[in-house]
């Protein structure tokens, strides 16, 4: 019995590398293929002087790799910037259980549609993300 666990423990170590490794990569690649939203978003959080980070791989429960679009890491909120596909039935499913899983693990979200980026001045963004950031503050982050 005492061998199945340490196989298992080492089987997950690996797992939990190669997902990380693989992270690393597909981070580096979304990076370099930024969206106008993304960099403008970029922008928005270095005016504001938010410290941040740009898509970040996240690891949940071993087996769930994520790559989130930023992560204000002052305050484990991470932001989710959509385009069209997230506001599908399918897509809206896949971030519900994503978002679920992220929260087990303690990142609160934060989700701009794309449009939002467009059109909101860097005084409604921070006006928003205030907010979130007073509702964890305070324990109402349901």
């Amino acid at each position: 019995m005492a061998k199945r666990t340490k196989k298992t423990k080492r089987n997950k170590q690996e797992i939990v590398k190669f997902l990380q490794e693989k992270g690393n990569e597909f981070s580096k690649e979304l990076k370099d293929k930024a969206t106008i939203w993304e960099l403008r978003f970029i922008d928005i959080l270095n005016e504001l002087g938010y410290n941040f980070k740009f898509q970040v791989p996240v690891i949940c429960s071993d087996k769930y790799l994520y790559i989130l679009d930023f992560v204000l890491t002052d305050f484990n909120i991470f932001i989710e910037l959509d385009g069209y596909q997230h506001f599908t039935k399918q897509g809206m499913k896949k971030d519900n259980l994503r978002t679920k899983r992220l929260k087990k693990i303690g990142y609160q979200p934060l989700r701009f549609p794309n449009k939002q980026i467009e059109t909101f001045t860097t005084e409604q963004i921070k006006s928003i993300i205030e907010t979130k950031i007073n509702l964890i503050k305070f324990g109402n982050t349901k």
